[in-house]
């Protein structure tokens, strides 16, 4: 359902109705203005979440989750190095070893020496070196995001904004880019290589240089996009086995699938190591003070 109202922001609404069954919706909508640059609402209610045929995903089940703001695209190199040229962000490079784990880099070994994705110029300002600015970041480990939360926090208390940011949680994640329906994918149940950003794709794509939604239809209902492509996504979890079993970082999981993605692990329930590895990145959440 897509509810539009003059004054107010346009409001997409997913809902899974059984056959047979009837559904009574009632919304609040938001004064145009209200939610944050680049974000959109995920209004309450229920949906499904798990998928028995994903990658190390949790069983399939119906529950239901408050409203939130997501941000429709992960987080760019282009917004990531203005998080990194803010002068308090760049002592702390220069004083401390967090280069190793503030800069991203590509480390297909899992190792610290791969290059780095961004560069200082004579400024001492950091640019994109090996990938398109308005490409989503990758090769972070989780220090990153959780620094870059904390410095929108600050800058959003410091100019008196009502939000409070974060990473998303599993259900969050989940909700977003799948709709109330569960699907497997951003478009619905059957995988399609050319719907996506990945390296099964015909014409290719390449993981450094795609920008943001460059494949449109890589788009949840809730208009959430490259979900089911691009990158490993960072967020919260409670499932302690996965934890054990897949992150070094306890309470941490990667969602969604990734550029170089295959089979089951397209799925968007799919769970990867939260450890931050070479094709990870993030989007951020938002919810009221």
């Amino acid at each position: 359902v897509h509810v539009r109202r003059p004054g107010f922001e346009a409001q997409r609404y997913s809902a899974l109705v059984r056959r047979g069954a009837s559904l009574a919706i009632e919304l609040d909508l938001h004064e145009t203005g209200t939610s944050p640059e680049g974000f959109v609402y995920v209004p309450p209610g229920p949906y499904v979440f798990g998928d028995r045929k994903a990658f190390r995903a949790s069983r399939r089940t119906e529950s239901s989750i408050d409203g939130f703001w997501i941000q429709a695209t992960p987080v760019t190199f282009r917004q990531y190095c203005e998080f990194l040229n803010d002068p308090v962000v760049r002592m702390r490079i220069e004083e401390s070893n967090d280069e190793q784990r503030l800069l991203p880099r590509w480390t297909p070994t899992g190792q610290d020496n791969g290059p780095l994705f961004v560069e200082q110029n004579d400024e001492g300002r950091y640019w994109t070196r090996k990938a398109a600015a308005d490409a989503a970041v990758l090769g972070v480990y989780l220090t990153a995001p959780l620094a870059y939360v904390e410095w929108l926090n600050e800058k959003a208390e410091a100019a008196g904004e009502p939000w409070v940011y974060d990473l998303p949680n599993e259900e969050q994640f989940e909700k977003a880019a799948r709709g109330a329906d569960g699907r497997a994918f951003a478009w619905g149940p059957r995988f399609d290589n050319n719907l996506c950003i990945g390296q099964g794709r015909l014409k290719g794509l390449g993981l450094y240089w795609a920008p943001i939604r460059c494949e449109p239809r890589d788009e949840s209902p809730y208009e959430v996009a490259d979900t089911t492509g691009c990158r490993w996504e960072m967020v919260r979890s409670q499932d302690k086995q996965a934890h054990s079993e897949m992150s070094d970082e306890k309470g941490w999981l990667c969602k969604g699938g990734h550029w170089s993605g295959y089979g089951t692990s397209y799925r968007i329930a799919s769970r990867g190591w939260g450890d931050g590895r070479p094709f990870s990145g993030f989007r951020v959440v938002a919810t009221r003070r």
